[in-house]
């Protein structure tokens, strides 16, 4: 639904229709919109399950020690694969924002607007609320180190220095098969499965934190979108604004104006 309120923010003229009438210039846009409002929807489901399956491998698939290395492979394959997609859901979100802001996100890559265009128009067009919760988003310590994370992961490649058991040269020397002596590699499975299991439920904790932040992100800009579709739907006819109390979940048109009232300058 936040895309779907996000297309009547950039396109008024398509919430005067009163929806699911479309003009038919705007058919092709409201698809993108949808398409935005899936993925955003996917990637917060998909970072709920690595987070499971983080938990899963290395409390249950992977619990015995004889396979450590594959429980190192998938501890550090699940959390980076959590990073690269918190990245990928703050590029969504900013692309929406942009698209509701009025830019052409289909653009070449080089013309597409910087973050601080994006929230500049917003401000403008009285959206300051979404403006002002996308930069809380970006400067929540959990998330800039999700982002941080990804950024080392793609660009260099994202290593553990408090947590040597994880470096490229201890996973590669697992690799090719271990110690010589099967007893000290039995040992060496036994003492640094445990820490593994530390390390793993220490980050598992952080990714929580960083869902939480988007969890909140997204109920803020629903709030925020819909408050501006109400404002908008109070300068139209009595149809649209009786589409927009029932689609919002207003009990009443006087719930819909005791809404519009305590926004306020809030939106």
């Amino acid at each position: 639904m936040l895309a779907v309120f996000g297309f009547w923010l950039r396109h008024p003229e398509a919430l005067r229709a009163i929806p699911p009438n479309v003009p038919q210039d705007l058919v092709g846009e409201q698809e993108s919109f949808r398409r935005l409002g899936w993925e955003l929807t996917v990637l917060e489901s998909d970072l709920a399950n690595c987070i499971h399956e983080l938990y899963t491998a290395f409390e249950a698939l992977y619990a015995d020690p004889a396979v450590l290395f594959r429980k190192k492979f998938a501890v550090v394959y699940h959390i980076d694969n959590f990073y690269v997609r918190v990245h990928k859901f703050m590029d969504n979100t900013y692309q929406l924002a942009a698209k509701v802001a009025g830019f052409n996100w289909e653009s070449r890559y080089e013309d597409r607007p910087t973050r601080k265009q994006i929230k500049d128009a917003l401000n403008r067009r009285r959206l300051g609320p979404i403006s002002r919760h996308l930069e809380t988003f970006e400067e929540n310590g959990w998330i800039r180190r999700a982002v941080e994370a990804r950024n080392l992961f793609v660009h260099l490649y994202r290593d553990e220095p408090r947590w040597p058991m994880l470096s490229t040269r201890d996973r590669f020397y697992e690799s090719v098969g271990g110690h010589e002596d099967p007893e000290a590699e039995r040992i060496r499975q036994i003492q640094q499965s445990p820490d593994l299991d530390r390390y793993a439920a220490q980050r598992a904790q952080e990714l929580l934190e960083a869902l939480s932040a988007i969890r909140e992100l997204r109920e803020q800009l629903h709030e925020a979108f819909v408050g501006n579709v109400v404002r908008l739907a109070s300068t139209m006819s009595t149809e649209v604004q009786e589409f927009v109390r029932i689609i919002t979940g207003l009990a009443s048109q006087a719930a819909l104006q005791e809404m519009l009232s305590n926004l306020g300058e809030n939106i």
